[in-house]
């Protein structure tokens, strides 16, 4: 395990590993098989940090895992974990692969399913981005981005729940229609007088809805 997540992840490993080598090139050997991390936890990073944060949930700074498992593969310095499967019942549900290359550059897609429970508390209720709710697990799901270093990873989920937050501070701050002056063209016509912050929350809108757009 790369020393940074040292502290970060944490639990009871079971694995059963095949090893291959070329003895002709010893530096040419592979690793690979099923795992499982059982009664683990994972935080103490800023995603989970900053997620936290925002949808008033500490739990999320250092989630207690049920599960966490999948297939890992360690090939030339490059580390793969493909079917992801990391279970906190009735909180929080992780599925994916990623990467990690000899350099630490992150790469992956996961697929985060948060309790709905968790999500209304958001100021503005569930982001539209989340998926419908599971009727089963009343949990709903979105597709997340991760790249960075193992060192210091990112995610896209934050910055679009931050964006969520941000649209909602400005919808609700902006005052009602009945609230600006009305002024009188000519007799019997009448138009609303332009408000001042119109064009700035429209162009907030829209850089909103490109952030947001799959």
């Amino acid at each position: 395990i790369a020393k940074e997540w040292i502290g970060r992840l944490e639990g009871t490993v079971e694995a059963t590993l095949n090893f291959e080598v070329d003895f002709a090139n010893l530096a040419e050997h592979k690793v690979s098989g099923p795992f499982m991390i059982r009664n683990g936890s994972f935080g103490d990073v800023t995603p989970t940090s900053r997620l936290a944060a925002f949808l008033a949930e500490p739990r999320i700074s250092r989630v207690q895992f049920h599960s966490i498992k999948g297939d890992i593969n360690l090939e030339r310095g490059v580390t793969t974990v493909t079917n992801l499967k990391a279970l906190s019942p009735d909180f929080v549900q992780v599925t994916g692969n990623y990467s990690i290359q000899p350099d630490g550059i992150l790469s992956g897609t996961l697929g985060v399913a948060i309790t709905d429970k968790i999500l209304n508390n958001i100021p503005g209720g569930k982001p539209k981005f989340f998926g419908s709710t599971d009727p089963t697990s009343a949990m709903s799901s979105v597709s997340v981005q991760i790249g960075g270093t193992s060192h210091a990873p990112t995610d896209d989920l934050t910055p679009r729940i931050e964006a969520a937050i941000e649209q909602h501070k400005i919808e609700t701050a902006a005052p009602p229609a009945s609230a600006y002056p009305t002024i009188q063209l000519a007799p019997g016509v009448k138009k609303k007088a332009d408000q001042p912050d119109s064009a700035a929350k429209k162009a907030a809108e829209d850089a909103f809805n490109q952030l947001i757009e799959p």
